[in-house]
């Protein structure tokens, strides 16, 4: 499963329905370097590029960093979720080469061989 990650809901019952089904899941979160770290301020409005809705938004240093602390709790949710079910995670920055991105999943247990 390749994905952001960014569920409403249901994740957890995906995965849960994948792995029940037989299913060899592993789960590839992809994040840019714009969504781990993002360099905006100031009042904005921001576009979900897959629903195409807006939000009007006011961003501070301090919204940021909570941000950042956001995401790295939801990444150790999704990496609880993924080993509570046996499913490898992988997280991939995207502004990595592909070569070392393929490099570094050779070094994992559990994960598919490229």
């Amino acid at each position: 499963m390749f994905t952001d990650g960014w569920y409403e809901s249901g994740i957890a019952e995906t995965l849960l329905a994948l792995a029940a089904a037989g299913q060899h899941v592993v789960f590839v979160q992809l994040l840019s370097p714009q969504e781990l770290d993002p360099r905006l301020d100031g009042e904005l409005r921001l576009i979900d590029a897959e629903l195409g809705t807006g939000k009007e938004v006011a961003l501070s240093g301090g919204l940021l960093r909570q941000y950042r602390q956001t995401l790295a709790e939801f990444q150790d949710e999704l990496r609880r979720l993924c080993a509570d079910r046996g499913i490898p995670f992988v997280f991939i920055d995207t502004s990595r080469s592909i070569s070392d991105i393929i490099a570094s999943l050779a070094t994992i247990p559990n994960t598919l061989r490229l």
